[in-house]
């Protein structure tokens, strides 16, 4: 673990007492280890008050270096981008909108102006989804031994930075994991749409 790391565990938002960060260190609750983690903590500069009580709910995450949790998080992408199965989501999400909306929008029922419907609505969502990313992307949470200059407004970065400690630096990359393979899920039906058209085409290349 970085001083920085440590530094963020005692006075961030979990305000580590000494028990935890001994665990988190993986020291022995023993007199000497205790006091060598004492001295240790002296010479950066750092301390831990006698009978602090912790300001946050302990989780698991609190059980994990910075560094086991990006591992955790970039382990989760690699999973998710390799198993879940978008391709059969995106497919079973088209059909339930043509099985449902010709009877929510009467008139509706020819599969060519379900899928100009649909697209209309892919797309939009596809913009916003795209934006969110963006923004989490500009996202300067102190992380390990990186201390950016914040790109976001303090209003913005300070609660994003709250998460991330809170989290050990999990909450963003494994956010932003959920929210491209949400991306993956809009855009893969966009794909599907476009299939579609190009079958049409090729099997009726006349057809106006």
């Amino acid at each position: 673990m970085t001083v920085g790391e440590v530094k963020r565990r005692l006075m961030g938002p979990e305000s580590f007492n000494f028990s935890l960060l001994g665990a988190l260190l993986r020291r022995a609750k023993m007199p000497e280890k205790s006091q060598m983690l004492i001295e240790e903590l002296n010479q950066v500069g750092l301390s831990i008050p006698r009978g602090r009580r912790r300001l946050s709910q302990v989780t698991l995450l609190s059980a994990l270096t910075e560094a086991e949790s990006l591992q955790l998080a970039n382990d989760f992408k690699k999973i998710t981008e390799s198993e879940f199965p978008t391709r059969l989501m995106a497919i079973e999400a088209l059909d339930s909108f043509k099985q449902s909306t010709p009877s929510i929008l009467p008139g509706t029922c020819d599969n060519e102006n379900l899928n100009s419907i649909r697209l209309q609505k892919l797309q939009a969502a596809i913009k916003l989804t795209k934006q969110f990313l963006e923004l989490m992307g500009r996202d300067t949470s102190p992380m390990m031994e990186n201390n950016m200059e914040p790109l976001l407004d303090e209003e913005l970065q300070a609660p994003l930075s709250t998460f991330s400690m809170l989290t050990h630096g999990f909450g963003n990359p494994a956010i932003q994991v959920g929210v491209n393979c949400f991306l993956r899920f809009l855009e893969e039906q966009v794909k599907i749409i476009c299939e579609q058209q190009e079958q049409k085409i090729n099997l009726f290349p006349n057809a106006k």
